[in-house]
């Protein structure tokens, strides 16, 4: 996958996370909710059950967009190989999520849909109208930045997970750790590859230190020691720093069972 087009995956889930809430949906029901404030004192007998059934349709809206947020997320992300530009994409990824949890953020995604209705809050705020449709937002303005949040904390625990995962992953060799050693000195013969050097001379001991990061090398049942491995990547009778003048000459024994 090219860095242009994972930008593009990137991009086209930012969208649907962004306007996944349903935000004409949660407006109605932030004017519900306004509404009853404006009609009706706490203590009266209906503001308890009448407010109970509008946060109950609020989180039941809420708690099923998150849950539609949570696969689309883990459905793409899943598919994006770990490295430098995915983690940059994710953390633009996340940096937009969490400016929903701003004040007024709600309003202003809103309106995004539908410049009209900014110019409405802004004409309203000019009469100095009271209520305007920002204020109605602020009603339920903490429940989303509360969904939100939670999408968040998945989102970054996934890319967390992956990246450890990248990290730490490494291919079994099944041969001996001298027969590895060998096989990277035929390749830097051919010139197919280009070993560490220290003045000018192939650095066994970097060369070790790479193929032990990349490899899971065993030692019959047991995972090979990084000393033990650094030392058989040194040519034969020469064990300190230096490179024969033949090159590699590696002692290849057969791999005990």
């Amino acid at each position: 996958m090219t860095n242009e087009e994972l930008t593009a995956e990137v991009a086209q889930l930012e969208q649907y996370l962004l306007n996944v809430w349903q935000w004409d949906n949660l407006y109605a029901i932030a004017l519900d909710r306004q509404g009853l404030a404006l009609s009706l004192e706490p203590y009266e007998p209906n503001y308890r059950t009448e407010a109970n059934a509008i946060a109950a349709q609020l989180n039941r809206l809420l708690s099923d967009r998150l849950a539609d947020a949570i696969s689309e997320a883990d459905n793409v992300l899943s598919t994006l190989p770990a490295g430098p530009v995915r983690a940059a994409l994710v953390a633009g990824l996340l940096d937009r999520l969490r400016g929903l949890q701003q004040p007024r953020a709600c309003w202003r995604q809103w309106t995004e849909q539908d410049p009209q209705r900014y110019a409405e809050q802004q004409e309203a705020e000019e009469h100095e109208e009271v209520p305007t449709p920002a204020d109605a937002w602020a009603g339920v303005e903490g429940d989303v930045h509360r969904y939100v949040a939670q999408l968040v904390e998945h989102i970054e625990g996934h890319s967390a997970e992956v990246e450890q995962a990248a990290a730490t992953e490494r291919i079994l060799w099944t041969g001996s750790g001298a027969q590895l050693a060998d096989l990277f000195q035929r390749l830097h013969a051919k010139s197919w590859i280009e070993l560490p050097q220290f003045r000018g001379r192939p650095n066994f001991t970097a060369m070790a230190r790479v193929l032990y990061r990349a490899f899971d090398i065993r030692d019959g049942d047991e995972p090979m020691k990084e000393g033990s491995f650094t030392q058989v990547c040194k040519p034969s009778g020469d064990n300190d720093r230096k490179a024969s003048d033949k090159g590699f000459a590696f002692q290849i024994k057969p791999r005990q069972s």
